[in-house]
């Protein structure tokens, strides 16, 4: 292998040399006015980093602009008409240039020459003595070669390494797709080498998924959308397993740009990083401070700045502020990542069985064993409507979707995950799992037709008596008092008697939260996990009425979008938003008009009698320990309010509230 790859290179570089040597043309000054950015074959080349201009323009002060040393010339095409021109302008002809050899032969095109070449290397090298150059001394030593040149030579001086920059994640990801798919083995491998062993190993498990790897070679003619992929946290696309959301949403940010670019190959190339880095999460077609900024940025060239025809910018401004959600990008996958992870990881967690080689949705469709057309729907935390979906898929998605939308409910009740921090506020505790959380989502599970191992067993398990033996262990530690295992379930049988029953409260319908605001949410908190006051707010509308696509309810501009629209659009871009036509209950199916309404409620009654039966709390009678007494135990009856002035407790609370209890 290590041979044949070795001839291999031994005829490409021999090829290369030689066509180096029929297209090279000689070395010479020009001005920097005269040197532009060459259009690589993979599209414009990376935005220009201001960061990199500024270390180079340091290293210019302390040590001088060395244009002289021949490490730091610069490689550039010339069209055969204008280099002849500018050579007879200057006196010069081709053979003195070709043959310098020393420093005092190499000669000068000035600007009035009509020279105008297209670099292939060293934009940062020029942006930076642009800047620290002065007057007639702004020249840089440039290498011309024919602009007829081969293909392959053209790349191979485009992608010369260079100190200057270094190439993101991203483009060298995007590279070795590009050379892959034209199946150009040798420069593919001088890309790999880019990487580091990590990385590589990372790439090359994602390279094993053709799904995956077909949804971003969609992007491919984009080049500004991978700046920002970070091969080091590729490992984690494939071990959330949740490969189709992540298909879905990048198949949503190759919607939203080829919308952007109106499908036109020559505006797709245009897309930088820069205008994916400032168009990224903003809501153009809702909130009037985004379109005030597209058109703004539109007009300065803060975006698509390569873009200079008038009406092609006034095409991608109307296509820009027509777009209906917020902007996706490869970078707002990565950043949405994590809160998707933690989701899918309470999935697995709580309701999955072990299932090796499938994704969390076909795990869960695959537990819907007893699945019909009738589904319910939660309205509110225990509340349903029956919905006849009009088949199977549909019907899948609800269940798969109401899972989720749970998991984004009470993330912090079932992980050791926290919301974001607000700022100028104390970092929100991090709470131990809840065992009533556990409960209540393998009680919605098991409604919506899961059936596995785990929801079995935790329907089974009582969560009341692990909060109360919780609360025993930390109102009375064993450490300290030493309680015998009869006085302990003593104990845990008080306490049990003294939570309130299981019935869930009912809550009024509040319809469809607003999706604008007046004060909005700004970018940074348009992404990823709520921050903790947007959650409060939210969590109690997180049910899939609210995440259907109703055409006749969308709702028109705002001065900003609101925090649970942010929620909305997360959730579309891995899901998708299902049209069920909930406005018109009493529609019937155009496939069975003799079916009743596709809406109809589900009483507690009907609910109870989908779940496995189980001995009821109120069996517990308070028995009194020996060394205790206990009075005016609290009741459900003679208190209703107390279930809600609870809710807000914490374990410690509860502590100190049934210690005071005992006391009594």
């Amino acid at each position: 292998m290590a041979g044949s790859l070795q001839a291999a290179a031994e005829i490409d570089d021999q090829e290369l040399f030689k066509t180096s040597r029929l297209n090279y043309l000689g070395t010479v000054r020009i001005p920097l006015s005269a040197i532009h950015h060459h259009r690589a074959m993979l599209g414009n080349p990376r935005a220009i980093s201001c960061s990199k201009v500024g270390r180079l323009k340091k290293i210019f002060h302390h040590e001088g602009c060395r244009r002289w040393d021949p490490k730091n010339y610069i490689s550039a095409l010339v069209e055969d008409t204008t280099f002849q021109v500018a050579l007879r302008r200057s006196a010069l002809n081709a053979d003195s240039i070709r043959s310098t050899a020393t420093t005092e032969t190499i000669p000068q095109l000035h600007q009035d020459s009509g020279i105008r070449v297209q670099c292939l290397q060293g934009r940062h090298r020029i942006a930076a003595a642009t800047e620290y150059l002065e007057g007639d001394d702004r020249w840089w030593m440039v290498k011309l070669f024919q602009q007829t040149a081969d293909v392959r030579l053209q790349t191979q001086l485009e992608e010369e390494y260079e100190n200057s920059v270094s190439y993101p994640d991203g483009e060298v990801f995007r590279k070795i797709r590009w050379y892959q798919q034209q199946n150009e083995k040798l420069l593919e491998g001088k890309w790999w080498a880019r990487l580091t062993d990590c990385k590589q190993r990372g790439l090359r498990q994602v390279l094993r998924h053709p799904g995956l790897i077909k949804a971003f070679d969609k992007l491919l003619d984009f080049p500004g959308l991978w700046a920002h992929i970070p091969l080091g946290n590729f490992p984690r696309v494939l071990t959330v397993k949740c490969d189709e959301e992540i298909i879905h949403y990048l198949e949503h940010v190759y919607q939203a740009w080829t919308c952007f670019t109106c499908g036109r190959p020559s505006l797709q190339e245009a897309v930088d990083a820069a205008t994916v880095e400032a168009l990224q999460l903003r809501a153009p077609a809702a909130s009037r401070r985004d379109r005030r900024w597209v058109s703004a940025a539109i007009q300065d060239k803060t975006i698509f700045p390569t873009v200079y025809n008038t009406q092609d910018r006034r095409e991608i401004e109307a296509a820009i502020l027509e777009f209906g959600h917020l902007v996706p990008s490869v970078d707002t996958l990565f950043k949405n990542l994590g809160y998707l992870e933690v989701c899918a990881k309470i999935l697995k967690q709580e309701v999955l069985d072990p299932t090796p080689r499938m994704t969390v949705r076909q795990a869960l469709v695959d537990s819907c064993s007893t699945i019909g057309r009738e589904i319910p729907m939660e309205t509110h935390e225990g509340q349903f409507v029956n919905y006849r979906a009009r088949n199977s898929a549909q019907a899948h998605a609800m269940v798969v979707h109401q899972l989720w939308l749970f998991c984004m409910r009470h993330f912090p009740h079932l992980s050791n995950t926290a919301p974001k921090k607000e700022r100028g506020k104390e970092v929100p505790c991090v709470e131990a799992t809840n065992p009533v959380y556990r409960f209540q989502l393998a009680t919605l599970a098991h409604h919506l037709g899961i059936r596995t191992s785990k929801v079995q067993k935790t329907l089974v398990d009582d969560p009341d008596r692990e909060i109360a033996s919780r609360i025993l262990s930390h109102a009375r530690p064993q450490l300290f008092y030493g309680l015998s295992q009869v006085l302990r379930e003593t104990y845990i049988r008080n306490i049990l008697v003294a939570l309130p029953g299981r019935e869930l409260r009912t809550t009024n319908p509040l319809g469809r939260p607003r999706l604008i605001s007046e004060s909005g949410e700004s970018l940074e908190r348009r992404y990823g996990r709520p921050y903790e006051n947007a959650y409060k707010v939210d969590k109690s509308c997180m049910f899939l009425p609210n995440f259907t696509y109703e055409e006749e309810e969308q709702e028109g501009l705002g001065e900003d979008v609101s925090s649970f629209y942010v929620r909305r659009e997360i959730f579309y871009s891995f899901f998708g938003l299902p049209r069920l036509g909930l406005q018109q209950p009493n529609q019937q199916e155009d496939d069975d008009p003799s079916h009743p309404p596709n809406v109809h409620s589900t009483t507690s009654s009907e609910k109870a009698a989908s779940m496995p039966p189980q001995e009821p709390l109120e069996s517990h009678q308070p028995e009194v320990p020996p060394d205790a007494t206990s009075s005016n135990q609290p009741g459900t009856d003679e208190n209703p309010t107390m279930m809600d002035d609870r809710e807000e407790i914490d374990l410690r609370g509860r502590i100190m509230y049934l210690v005071q209890v005992w006391k009594q």
